[in-house]
């Protein structure tokens, strides 16, 4: 059922994210528009569906591809929480030759913002 709650969730958020200028913008506008999915109160159909609503908005390769490195980051990271050994290494590397979106902290706001209403 997940998997189709953020399929939907994906329907649901990509016409907000028309017009935005950057990347920054497009994942903001998903972000504070996943918050608004009535269909789930699950925050990860929620996330997964916003994180691919920005992928599938995304036609500039430069940005796609800072994009993806950004979601690698974020799905290190809870690979490492889940106790499975990583190569930060090699993460660190990968830092060093892009600027990611902080998703997470972008998440944080969102929902913040939400909370408030």
């Amino acid at each position: 059922m997940t998997n189709t709650a953020a399929m939907i969730a994906v329907h649901h958020i990509r016409p907000a994210l028309k017009g935005a200028a950057t990347l920054e913008e497009r994942v903001q506008r998903a972000f504070k528009e996943a918050q608004s999915f009535w269909m789930s109160t699950d925050d990860q159909v929620r996330f997964r569906g916003a994180c691919a609503a920005v992928m599938l908005e995304t036609a500039d390769e430069f940005e796609r591809e800072r994009w993806e490195k950004s979601i690698r980051v974020v799905n290190t990271l809870g690979v490492l929480m889940a106790g499975v050994p990583v190569n930060l290494d090699e993460v660190v590397q990968n830092l060093e030759t892009f600027k990611p979106v902080p998703i997470l902290k972008m998440w944080q706001e969102a929902k913040a913002a939400n909370a408030r209403c």
